[in-house]
């Protein structure tokens, strides 16, 4: 599988589980009851995952390749992408901060809805300026050799993350969020 195609693929598990926090937001803003551990949990995959795993192999190895290549970083699309993974760990921190005050209805229900919404926003149009911009972009800048150090990078990422069958993990881990959250649990995709 090429570089892109994975980080594509890990794109589309980060955005079930943003349809999933939409919802956790939706109930938290009319008040519903909620599973701080299914919340706790959720955000542990956007810690874990969307930046422990896929923001690293981005910012350790495709970014400073697409520099290499002529692609900027300061002034250009780089940057752009370095901020905004930046604004998403200071949010997930926040989110994580608010877990104990979600048990009652009150302001901190109210915080955590709007960082949640804010947080939804930002990596939904971040993946959408990957996905349009920076990965056509790179597809034109780098060579075939470049693809193959890319793919093999990936590779032992994940095997200094914890295993080969990581992504198979996570994609459980959102699949049986989605059926205690009363979601239409996304269907796993080979890989």
């Amino acid at each position: 599988m090429s570089a892109v195609t994975t980080l594509e693929r890990e794109h589309a598990l980060i955005q079930q589980a943003l349809d999933l926090l939409a919802g956790i937001a939706a109930g938290l803003e009319q008040d519903h009851a909620v599973e701080r551990e299914n919340i706790a949990a959720l955000l542990a995959f956007f810690r874990d995952f969307a930046d422990r795993r896929h923001h690293a192999k981005e910012e350790e190895t495709l970014f400073p390749l697409l520099e290499q290549r002529g692609i900027a970083r300061v002034g250009g699309p780089i940057g752009v992408m370095l901020h905004e993974h930046e604004q998403g760990r200071t949010m997930v921190r926040i989110m994580e901060g608010l877990l104990p005050e979600l048990a009652v209805p009150g302001d901190g229900r109210q915080q955590f809805t709007r960082v949640a919404n804010a947080y939804g926003n930002l990596l939904r149009n971040h993946i959408a300026k990957e996905n349009d911009c920076l990965f056509p972009m790179a597809q034109t800048v780098l060579t075939n050799e470049d693809r193959q150090t890319l793919e093999a990078a990936f590779a032992q990422q994940d095997r200094n993350a914890d295993d080969d069958n990581g992504f198979a993990r996570y994609q459980s881990i959102i699949a049986a969020l989605s059926a205690q959250l009363g979601a239409t649990a996304p269907t796993p995709t080979p890989g």
